[in-house]
Order: structure tokens, then C-alpha cells, then sequence
């Protein structure tokens, strides 16, 4: 938190840093902001999330994108708290928007939230 490192990222060079109790230098970053700003910008353009990129291209289900941001993590349940978060946050508000645009039926909502159609 004393680094607005939400990330994880080390420090590489001589970017700042705050030093954790095992030795990790942890970018520092001015404010959240600038973390998220900076993550993006890494995971479009650095070399490490191009599995990650080539998912997107190739226009892949959401969970294979998932499992490939899953090799970049140190957290071995990575993938299960993404997909998760998605299917609990980000996934009811897709749907309802699909909804309202039309693309997607009341009842079709319905089936897929299991709610019985009468």
C-alpha cells in the first residue's frame, strides 16, 4: 500500500521503489492511478503478456484468456479468483447490457440465470 502497488510489479533500474521485508523492490507509484496506468501499458505492450494478447486476437473465451494472464502470476489460484470475480461482478452486467441492447431475450436471461419462465 505505501507503494500504490497493486500490482505486484517490481522496480526495475532506477525506478522508485519501497523495499518489502524479504528484500522485493516494489515499484513506487505516485498515486493508484498511476499503477493501473502503468499495468496496462505492460500488458500491451510487454513481452510478458503476449499469450495474454494473442488470446484477445484471436477473440478466445474468456477463461482461456483468464488461464493465459494465469501464467504471470505467483498466486497459483490466479486463474479460479479471476474467473470468479467475473462470473460474480463483471458477467451479470455484460448480460443485462446485452439485454437492453436487444441482443438477448427476457426469457433467454431468464434460462441462463435459472429463474423458471411460467
Amino acid at each position: 500500500k505505501s507503494a500504490n502497488n497493486y500490482m505486484g510489479r517490481h522496480a526495475i533500474g532506477n525506478e522508485p521503489f519501497v523495499a518489502t521485508p524479504s528484500g522485493v523492490k516494489l515499484k513506487k507509484y505516485e498515486s493508484i492511478e498511476d499503477n493501473v496506468r502503468d499495468f496496462l501499458t505492460l500488458m500491451k505492450s510487454g513481452s510478458y503478456y503476449k499469450d495474454f494478447r494473442m488470446a484477445i486476437e484471436k477473440d478466445l473465451p474468456i477463461e482461456d484468456q483468464f488461464k493465459a494472464l494465469n501464467n504471470y502470476s505467483t498466486n497459483e489460484n490466479y486463474y479460479d479468483l479471476l474467473y470468479n470475480s467475473y462470473q460474480k461482478r463483471i458477467s451479470p452486467v455484460e448480460q443485462t447490457n446485452k439485454m437492453f441492447r436487444g441482443e438477448e431475450s427476457l426469457g433467454d436471461q431468464m434460462k441462463k440465470l435459472k429463474i423458471p419462465v411460467m
